[in-house]
C-alpha cells in the first residue's frame, strides 16, 4: 500500500514538476521566510533564465527575486494531490502568461523533510491588497485614490474575464487574494486553491470544500447553492471595490451564515419572488424568516461612490442579490472603459507608464521593494535575507498595533 502511494506520487511528480532546475535557494543560515499561513509557507529565491536549446543549464544572465510557495499539506497518503493543490497549480498552468494572473514559473518537490510538500515558484509581488488597506487604515493615510481604485478594478475584471473565458472560477476573490506587481503596477489573482473548473466537471475532485472568507460569500451560496457560477466571483469583485472605496474594511462582516444575510438583506433589501424569481428553489430558503426590509441607497453604503458615476454602476452591475442580473467581467469592462476626456479607447488610459507608477507609489511602503539586481554581482543573498526580514518586521508591527 506504501509503496502504491510512493509510485503514484513520482508519477504524479514527473507530470506536474518543471522548471527546478532554474532554481537557487538562499543558504539555511538566512532566513527568506516572508509570510506563514494555514496552507504553509512563502520565502524569498532566485530564479535563473531559462535554457538554451543546447544546454539544460540556465543561460548566464541577471537572475530575477521569486517567491517560494510551499504547499505544505499538497498529498493525501494515498499518493495523490489534494484538491487545493491539484486546483492551484492546474489553474496557474492553465491560466499563465496573463497579466493579471500571478504567474508559475516553476513547480518543484519540497524538500525531503516535508514528504507532504510541494513547491509553486511564482513572480514575487511584495503587496496584496488586503494589507495594503490595512497599512493604509492603520497609519491613517489618505483612501486610495479614485485613479488607483478604477486601475485596480479593470484589472481584476481583466484577470476574471480571463479565468471565466478558460471555464475557471476563483471562488476566493478578495483583497488579500490580489497582489500588486512593484515592476508592471499590475493586480494579480493569486491563490486559486478552492478553483472551481466548470468546462472540464473531471479536475472538480472534490467540490465540497468550503468557499473562502464569510464577507464575499453571495446571497445564493449562503442560502445553499453550489458555487459554480461565475456570478459568485461576479459579487465578490463588486464588494472588494466598495471596500477599497470606504475606510478599508468589508463592506458587510456578519459572523456567520445567517448574520451575513441578515446584513447583505439589510443592504440590498429582502428578497422576494419579484427581485429575485429563483430564490425560492434555493435549498435553504424557506427555513428562516427575514424581516422585509427595503434596499438601502448606495449614497449610504458607500458614500464616496456616487462621486464617480462609473465605479457606481460597476457596484450596481455586481452586488446584486439575483446572480443572473449580475454582469460578466466582460461586459463590465465596457463600464470601466476610458472616457475621451482620460484617455483612448480599449483600456489604453488603465496602461499609462504614469497612471502605473503613481498606483505602485501609493501602494508599495519602499520598505519592501526587493533589491534591484545587476548583471554579473554574485547572487546578493544578504540583500534579499535582508528583504524577507524587513517584510516580516513590517507584518509583526500590525500585531503590535492590534493589541495597542
Amino acid at each position: 500500500m506504501v509503496d502504491d502511494a510512493i509510485n503514484k506520487k513520482k508519477i504524479k511528480l514527473a507530470e506536474i514538476c518543471f522548471g527546478g532546475e532554474r532554481l537557487t535557494v538562499l543558504d539555511p543560515s538566512h532566513n527568506a521566510v516572508i509570510a506563514r499561513g494555514t496552507f504553509g509557507e512563502v520565502s524569498l529565491a532566485f530564479l535563473h533564465a531559462k535554457s538554451d536549446d543546447t544546454t539544460d543549464k540556465p543561460t548566464a544572465t541577471t537572475p530575477q527575486i521569486c517567491a517560494i510557495k510551499t504547499l505544505q499539506q499538497a498529498w493525501t497518503r494515498q499518493g495523490e494531490l489534494t484538491p487545493s493543490a491539484k486546483s492551484e497549480v492546474t489553474a496557474l498552468q492553465t491560466l499563465s502568461g496573463h497579466d493579471n494572473i500571478l504567474l508559475l514559473h516553476a513547480v518543484a518537490e519540497a524538500a525531503k523533510t516535508n514528504p507532504f510538500g510541494l513547491d509553486l515558484i511564482v513572480t514575487y509581488s511584495p503587496v496584496d491588497l488586503g494589507l495594503v488597506l490595512e497599512w493604509k487604515r492603520r497609519t491613517m493615510a489618505p483612501l486610495l485614490s479614485i485613479s488607483s481604485i478604477e486601475l485596480l478594478a479593470y484589472d481584476l475584471l481583466q484577470g476574471l474575464a480571463h479565468c471565466h473565458q478558460h471555464g475557471i472560477l476563483h471562488r476566493d476573490v478578495k483583497p488579500g487574494n490580489l497582489l500588486l506587481s512593484h515592476e508592471t503596477g499590475c493586480l494579480q489573482l493569486c491563490d486559486f486553491g478552492l478553483a472551481y473548473f466548470f468546462h472540464d466537471e473531471s479536475i472538480n475532485a472534490d467540490d465540497d470544500r468550503a468557499l473562502g472568507t464569510l464577507y464575499y460569500r453571495p446571497p445564493e451560496v449562503l442560502l445553499g447553492a453550489r458555487a459554480t457560477h461565475p456570478a459568485v466571483d461576479m459579487y465578490a469583485a463588486g464588494v472588494t471595490v466598495a471596500e477599497w472605496l470606504s475606510t478599508g474594511r468589508p463592506l458587510l462582516t456578519g459572523t456567520n451564515d445567517l448574520s451575513q444575510l441578515q446584513l447583505i438583506f439589510e443592504a440590498l433589501g429582502t428578497p422576494t419572488l419579484a427581485s429575485w424569481p429563483t430564490v425560492d428553489q434555493l435549498p435553504d430558503w424557506g427555513k428562516l424568516q427575514f424581516t422585509e426590509r427595503p434596499p438601502t441607497s448606495w449614497d449610504q453604503l458607500v458614500p464616496r461612490a456616487v462621486e464617480h458615476p462609473r465605479v457606481l454602476q460597476l457596484l450596481q452591475s455586481t452586488v446584486q442579490l439575483d446572480p443572473r442580473a449580475r454582469k460578466s467581467a466582460v461586459d463590465c469592462l465596457s463600464t470601466l472603459a476610458p472616457s475621451p476626456i482620460i484617455g483612448g479607447g480599449n483600456g489604453d488610459a488603465y496602461h499609462a507608464p504614469s497612471r502605473r507608477s503613481a498606483l505602485v507609489r501609493e501602494c508599495i511602503p519602499v520598505e519592501l521593494l526587493p533589491p534591484i539586481l545587476l548583471g554579473g554581482e554574485p547572487l546578493p543573498q544578504g540583500r534579499v535575507a535582508a528583504t524577507a526580514k524587513s517584510r516580516r518586521t513590517f507584518l509583526g508591527s500590525f500585531e503590535t498595533w492590534e493589541s495597542a
